[in-house]
């Protein structure tokens, strides 16, 4: 498909208004050495907009999103003090109150500036800051008391009741501290009362496509201590770039007027499938507060692999000029089997019980900004995790409809063959078979059950209201091969787009097991990022009912009826075509 490269990130309009607090001396009380006498720093606030060049590969695109994902309704400044980042300590907070020059539209660029802020000046080390965005609830800057500077206090713990923060910046990556299980809490799109959450963006010292000898990558912003209030509105502020907690999906459909494709050859010839709904599977439910990159190092001695779309340079950081990102995460859950109660997969039982709502899918000719996106927490792996059961995919629910056929009706497929039964052969089979005659033949009236596979005596037997020794004939026979697909009023499910990071262009795959150096990163979501799903071709009829994911099974081992592109917005944005 056209590629349209968008520019990658910085800057517009706006402002903060800043309190200037009279702080007094706190003591003692981080790495950086006690404290010695007020300091003034400025600073600025890029949200993870676009603008500048980046070529990571062809199928990284850039794009802004629209205004609510933009929204910032409060701002906490969270200082840390020490002589290295690794080594800082907290040491004050501010609330922040932001302000705009103008109305963002969709689209928006934003950058936001500070007043000149009056802090208490540590008498050795450097001050570091970190930025809190719509922090939804989970953190909160207390009034001292006399002698004392404001506090930080965050919801550490599930029972959601505020602790005095303390410690380094890896501390709100630990404990129960990650176990943020409530996706709307960081992605709350009520721009007035909620917001995204956000946080620093980890930046790299080197670009991607330079040699790593040398590279480094912080989080937090080193920031310049003036001596004046009037030095500090002087200077040039220190640059602080945000990025949003959760990841961003849409879903497409490849075609202008709908969202239906036409089968145009094989077996299915001339069959239609109607997409009309989608959802996120196999999502996370913990994340940590502030991204992890704390394998940077290990990361940056990977090379392109062989096949790569780019030659040379290192995928995992970019290179935009104005700042380099990173391009990989660890979530909580990285390097161990997650488990059914940390992964959310849905099934068909909670299909009938109503716990699924469907999403909105769109097609090519959906305007920007109009999509019906979902977001989630990230979800990343390494090499060896990398399986079907791990991974955030996208589950279709559809109606396939057969060549010749009335769209709704019921359809049956026997075995391991592609051929499809109507509802009238169908049964003219099965009473063919069990020499079933007149009032004895089953009609449509016997088939009660819901759509799925058969392929037990028992079920076949309460299914159609036989018994079980003839449903045992039944499957015996060699056109049955031992189940029964019922696609009940023609609905089918399809789940085999498993969403790719890196990708095809970054990671490419041929066979055999993945290696870190060249696959890490080849599937998972991740924060910042907005994956845009079109589904370009559908070859075959999905399952009756929702697929599992296969635990041992790769993504690449699979075979599927729905084929994707995946484009990955910054946002990020990647595009993934889907051929079903």
């Amino acid at each position: 498909m056209k590629k349209v490269k968008y520019l990658a990130m910085l800057l517009a309009a706006g402002m903060f208004a800043a309190c200037s607090d009279n702080l007094e001396d706190a003591g003692a009380g981080n790495s950086g050495g006690t404290t010695s006498d007020k300091g003034y720093i400025r600073i600025a606030l890029n949200l993870p907009t676009t603008s500048g060049e980046n070529s990571r590969a062809a199928n990284d695109d850039f794009e802004d999103g629209i205004a609510a994902e933009y929204a910032v309704n409060n701002a906490i400044l969270v200082l840390f003090t020490g002589t290295a980042e690794s080594s800082a300590t907290y040491s004050q907070a501010f609330n922040l109150t932001p302000t705009l020059e103008s109305q963002p539209s969709d689209n928006v660029t934003t950058r936001y500036t500070t007043q000149a802020i009056e802090i208490n000046k540590p008498a050795t080390g450097n001050v570091y800051g970190l930025v809190i965005l719509n922090n939804n609830g989970l953190f909160q800057v207390t009034t001292g008391t006399s002698g004392a500077h404001d506090k930080l206090q965050w919801k550490k713990t599930t029972s959601g009741q505020f602790e005095d923060f303390t410690g380094a910046l890896s501390q709100l990556n630990t404990g129960t501290g990650y176990a943020i299980s409530d996706i709307a809490t960081l992605a709350n799109s009520t721009a007035t009362t909620g917001g995204f959450f956000m946080t620093n963006s980890p930046k790299a010292s080197v670009k991607g496509r330079e040699t790593q000898t040398n590279q480094d990558v912080t989080t937090l912003v080193e920031l310049s201590v003036q001596d004046s209030e009037d030095d500090a509105n002087a200077a040039a502020p220190d640059e602080i770039y945000v990025e949003r907690a959760v990841a961003k999906t849409t879903v497409k459909v490849k075609a202008q007027t709908n969202t239906s494709l036409t089968i145009s050859s094989g077996d299915f010839n001339g069959a239609t499938v109607n997409f009309e709904g989608w959802l996120l599977n196999t999502t996370n439910t913990v994340t940590y507060l502030v991204r992890n990159v704390s394998a940077w190092k290990t990361w940056s001695g990977y090379t392109m692999p062989t096949g790569a779309t780019a030659n040379s340079g290192n995928r995992f950081f970019g290179n935009d000029d104005e700042f380099y990102r990173v391009y990989w995460a660890i979530d909580p859950n990285y390097d161990t089997a997650a488990g059914a109660n940390i992964l959310q997969t849905y099934s068909s039982e909670d299909y009938e019980n109503s716990t699924i709502t469907w999403g909105t899918i769109d097609n090519s000719a959906t305007a920007a900004g109009s999509e019906h996106p979902q977001y989630c927490l990230e979800n990343t792996t390494n090499e060896t995790q990398m399986k079907e059961k791990e991974l955030t995919g996208v589950l279709f629910k559809t109606t396939f409809t057969p060549s010749g056929a009335n769209a709704g009706d019921n359809f049956f497929m026997l075995g391991k063959t592609s051929e499809i039964y109507t509802e009238k052969n169908f049964l003219n089979l099965v009473n063919t078979i069990l020499n079933l005659t007149n009032d004895d033949a089953l009609t449509s009236d016997d088939i009660t059950g819901k759509g799925g596979t058969y392929n037990t005596a028992s079920e076949v037997a309460t299914w159609l209201g036989i018994t079980e020794e003839q449903a045992t004939k039944l499957l015996a026979d060699s056109r049955f091969s031992g189940d029964i697909k019922f696609y009940q009023n023609g609905v089918a499910y399809y789940y085999s787009a498993f969403i790719k990071h890196f990708g095809d262009d970054l990671t490419p795959y041929t066979n055999g097991a993945y290696t870190a150096a060249d696959h890490l990163g080849r599937y998972g979501v991740v924060r910042n990022n907005w994956y845009e799903l079109t589904v370009t071709e559908v070859s075959g009829p999905g399952s009756p009912e929702i697929p599992e994911p296969d635990p041992g099974d790769t993504p690449d081992d699979e075979e599927s009826w729905i084929r994707c592109a995946i484009n990955i917005l910054s946002w990020a944005k990647r595009t993934q075509d889907v051929e079903l």
